[in-house]
């Protein structure tokens, strides 16, 4: 059970440290968006992660797992581990979507493809580009990953496999 969860805020929690993660130098970028990291047991804040990207998207998902917090907002996906300060951040096509957990690999979905890594942040596949405005991960089932991909707007979703293993379309 973690120790720990995570919420967005658009302010800063100015009682605690706050580390920065800018995951592109941009001079454009104004916008922050901060990710309060509290601890479970007493609702205590203990860390402030401030994330400035370079645009804003309407997607974002957080989520504390086995002490790494997992962020996922506009076009990137971070991993932060609380304990060591360790910060992994990995550049999306198009958007963030989604994320999901299974089998101790975290499978990030963005406008058109799934990257999939493993908890210490190495990236383990990325998939050929499945979708142009959306993959949703439905299930996993016998080293299957099957996905709904949105490929005509709005609406037009379709159906993928993918390989557990190697992230190749079935």
């Amino acid at each position: 059970m973690p120790n720990y969860f995570s919420t967005f805020r658009n302010d800063e929690n100015t009682s605690v440290e706050t580390a920065v993660i800018q995951p592109l130098p941009d001079e454009n970028s104004t916008e922050s968006i901060f990710v309060l990291i509290k601890e479970k047991r007493n609702n205590e804040p203990i860390l402030n992660l401030k994330i400035t990207p370079g645009n804003s998207s309407p997607f974002k998902n957080t989520q504390i797992f086995n002490d790494i917090a997992l962020i996922g907002w506009d076009d990137i996906f971070v991993m932060f581990n609380l304990n060591t300060r360790k910060q992994t951040i990995i550049s999306l096509d198009g958007y963030f979507g989604n994320f999901r957990i299974y089998d101790d690999k975290i499978f990030v979905c963005s406008a058109g493809d799934v990257t999939c890594l493993s908890l210490d942040g190495e990236v383990k596949w990325k998939s050929e580009s499945i979708a142009i405005d959306g993959v949703i991960i439905n299930s996993f089932e016998n080293n299957i990953i099957y996905c709904s991909c949105e490929w005509d707007p709005p609406g037009g979703w379709r159906p993928y496999r993918l390989s557990f293993q190697t992230g190749a379309t079935l």
